[in-house]
């Protein structure tokens, strides 16, 4: 039963404090559409939907079978900074009168390290008292802080070179030191959340912050920087 209980399809949704997430109503075949979310950025908020199809009828060994309901029961190896909501705060779909029943999650938050990510989703299918636990696979790429087409994105199409340096990265005490005069300074932590701000200065004093991977944003580019 594999692969043929849910099936998933990712749409785009908005970046929320509650993250909501509207089911692609075109979805009417059992698979996933696409098995790879779009790439996020680093150090970026990022939101993306699964539609999850839910087949209430399947046919296994000539007989037929319904199916109740589902729940996802939870997503291995998600990315560093990202987590994921359910459309429900049980995560279970119950199956309805027609053959496929739409329901969704998101995948939320900041993504803190490049790379690709093969996630997996799990759930459990239930039929008549019996269940049936299952997995399939996801995939999603964090580029880069300092990719061009993040940059880009961050900044707008004007800036696409990061000219940022800081050091000592990993910082253990009081001053995050700037290779060159920064502008327009920010510090945000994983969340998304601008814990300092400074208009100007070849450095900045991150002694009031705990301990954990922030982003330095200016207008010369962007940093992740590491606190000891």
């Amino acid at each position: 039963m594999k692969k043929i209980l849910l099936s998933l399809s990712i749409v785009l949704t908005a970046y929320t404090a509650q993250a909501q997430c509207t089911p692609d109503q075109s979805i009417t075949t059992p698979g996933i559409y696409p098995g790879a979310l779009p790439d996020a950025c680093e150090g970026a908020p990022y939101s993306e939907a699964l539609t999850i199809a839910l087949q209430k009828n399947i046919v296994i060994f000539g007989f037929t079978v319904n199916v109740d309901s589902a729940i996802v029961t939870s997503i291995d190896n998600l990315p560093t900074g990202l987590s994921y909501e359910c459309h429900n705060s049980t995560c279970t779909i119950i199956a309805g009168t027609g053959n496929v029943t739409l329901s969704c999650l998101s995948i939320i938050g900041t993504p803190t390290s490049s790379g690709t990510n093969n996630m997996t989703v799990n759930y459990t299918a239930y039929s008549g008292g019996s269940s049936v636990p299952s997995t399939y696979d996801v995939s999603v790429t964090i580029k880069a802080v300092s990719d061009a087409v993040c940059l880009a994105s961050i900044y707008g199409t004007s800036n696409k070179q990061n000219k940022l340096t800081v050091y000592p990265n990993p910082v253990s005490g009081e001053s995050l030191n700037f290779s060159t005069d920064l502008h327009n300074i920010s510090i945000t932590d994983q969340l998304g959340n601008t814990r300092i701000t400074l208009a100007e200065g070849n450095s900045v004093d991150v002694s009031t912050l705990p301990k954990g991977i922030y982003f330095l944003k200016a207008d010369e580019g962007i940093q992740k920087i590491i606190i000891e």
